[in-house]
């Protein structure tokens, strides 16, 4: 189990990737985008604030057996997305 555990773990989080990926490439509007970055922006900067005085092994287990990517990964990506998004349709 302590093998197959971060397995499955890692599977779940491609597919939240992927269905972030899916969001995405069907989202017409930048705000959109935007607005999840924001989120996870937020959900972020919560975690850090909850885990501050955890010991950082202890931070890093919680992110390895977590079933989503990190939500500043997830805002980093989302972000990217709607800056893509606006310049395309910016120059279409």
């Amino acid at each position: 189990r302590f093998i197959s555990d971060p397995l499955t773990y890692g599977y779940y989080r491609n597919q939240e990737r992927r269905a972030d990926q899916f969001a995405i490439a069907h989202a017409q509007y930048p705000e959109e985008l935007a607005q999840m970055a924001a989120w996870f922006q937020k959900r972020h900067k919560e975690f850090v604030e909850y885990t501050y005085d955890q010991p950082p092994l202890t931070v890093a287990i919680k992110q390895i057996v977590d079933s989503h990517p990190t939500d500043l990964e997830r805002a980093q990506y989302f972000q990217k997305a709607a800056d893509e998004l606006r310049a395309r349709q910016k120059n279409a």
